[in-house]
């Protein structure tokens, strides 16, 4: 009787990992300031050049190396971090280690702001909105605090502006007792919906 040998899986490679990401992830050509933080805690700027949901390629003047970890925040995207799996000629590539959820939220983004300005898209107001003043702190599930000012406010949702780094596009956020989601990017801060 011939002995049955198990099957043996196929060996994953970094490069068969950027294979199955390319085909993966649709990449959308955006220009956009970056700010990135190194392993060592310091900050570079830089612009991106293609962002898809599995990572984005960008250039800087100061490239890190191969390998490292970076913490970057993108204009109008907000929050994303990942891996250095190319670095030369200060082109930097980078692959996200973000859930696939958030990624998924990332791709809608990414779709929204490749088409708005081509197809003319603007954001429905399910509400009358009016003025609002004062302060507050957004606090995000990872415990984050972000200092704001209210813009405008309605029963279903706030607009807020600040100058720290905003949370992620879908990402569920506390503003005092009331609870709500991200909804969108604004010039000067970032818009939320609150959970019904």
């Amino acid at each position: 009787m011939s002995q049955i040998l198990p099957f043996a899986p196929p060996t994953l490679t970094r490069s068969s990992i950027l294979r199955a990401e390319k085909r993966r992830w649709q990449r959308v050509n955006l220009k956009l300031p970056l700010t990135f933080m190194d392993e060592d805690g310091y900050e570079h700027s830089g612009k991106t050049l293609n962002i898809c949901g599995g990572g984005m390629m960008f250039r800087t003047n100061e490239p890190p190396f191969r390998g490292a970890r970076l913490i970057c925040y993108v204009e109008q995207i907000g929050r994303m971090s990942g891996h250095v799996v190319r670095s030369s000629m200060g082109f930097v590539s980078i692959i996200s280690d973000a859930p696939f959820t958030k990624r998924d939220r990332l791709v809608d983004l990414l779709t929204w702001l490749a088409n708005k300005d081509k197809l003319q898209l603007e954001e429905e107001r399910r509400s009358s909105r009016t003025a609002g003043t004062g302060e507050t702190t957004v606090r995000t599930v990872e415990g984050r605090e972000i200092r704001c000012h209210i813009m405008d406010m309605s029963f279903v949702g706030v607009a807020l502006a600040t100058s720290e780094n905003r949370p992620l596009i879908g990402e569920r956020v506390q503003i005092g007792s009331q609870r709500g989601r991200v909804a969108r990017y604004l010039a000067e801060g970032f818009a939320v919906d609150f959970t019904r």
